[in-house]
């Protein structure tokens, strides 16, 4: 007996191989190694959302990120991240990982500061 698939499937479980082969490194590097992690929440989630999140989870919030659903938070108790997850968050990342991608930098809702503002001389 013989199994035969369609082309689109086999293709399907060809990109989604690759783009697990292609992942795994990343994921590898990206997961957290301390008590202090990024967590990140689905695209609509807001800060206020976040910050249920990690008090669920059971941890302190210590920043912000670069949008509202990006928080840096830690706790030292076992199972931290875990909860994250059941919680809801979408991923949990070591910080540096985050940092690089812009979880550190001002959220862009904020308004400038006055030395941005000010025009430049004539």
């Amino acid at each position: 007996m013989s199994t035969s698939f369609a082309p689109g499937a086999l293709a399907a479980r060809g990109i989604a191989g690759v783009a697990l082969v292609l992942l795994c490194p990343f994921l590898v590097l990206a997961a957290p190694r301390g008590d202090t992690v990024a967590v990140v929440g689905g695209p609509a989630r807001t800060m206020p959302e976040m910050a249920r999140i990690v008090a669920g989870a059971g941890g302190d919030i210590l920043r912000a990120g670069a949008a509202d659903n990006v928080i840096i938070a830690r706790s030292g108790e076992p199972g931290y991240v875990l909860r994250l997850y059941a919680e809801g968050a979408w991923l949990v990342l070591d910080p540096i990982v985050a940092t690089l991608c812009g979880a550190d930098l001002p959220p862009r809702h904020r308004p400038p500061t006055q030395a941005a503002r000010a025009t430049p001389p004539s």
